[in-house]
């Protein structure tokens, strides 16, 4: 039996919908990747290790690889002992969308 070159209808609109979620996948995969890039150049930065920091911010060195590979998004009191450890402060803001 040969497969049919005809798409469902609800199979099409299931791919649809999802392109929308796969959007909003990216950008919150993008946000993480961007964070862990700022956590590692501080990092290199100052010259310590990855156990070091993990140390000064009372985590993992397997939680710091983590987050630097943008695979972990820190909890913003995570995030608060991060900048701490790292003589820095977060500062959030909100971009209004053009």
């Amino acid at each position: 039996m040969s497969e049919s070159p005809h798409v469902r209808w609800d199979t099409e609109q299931v791919a649809r919908r999802d392109g929308s979620i796969v959007q909003s996948g990216y950008e919150a995969e993008k946000r993480a990747v961007e964070l862990g890039r700022a956590v590692r150049e501080r990092r290199v930065d100052l010259g310590i290790s990855q156990t070091e920091l993990a140390r000064r911010a009372g985590t993992s060195q397997a939680a710091i690889s983590r987050l630097e590979a943008g695979e972990h998004v820190p909890t913003l009191t995570l995030l608060d002992r991060l900048a701490a450890a790292l003589g820095a402060t977060v500062d959030v803001s909100f971009i209004t969308a053009a």
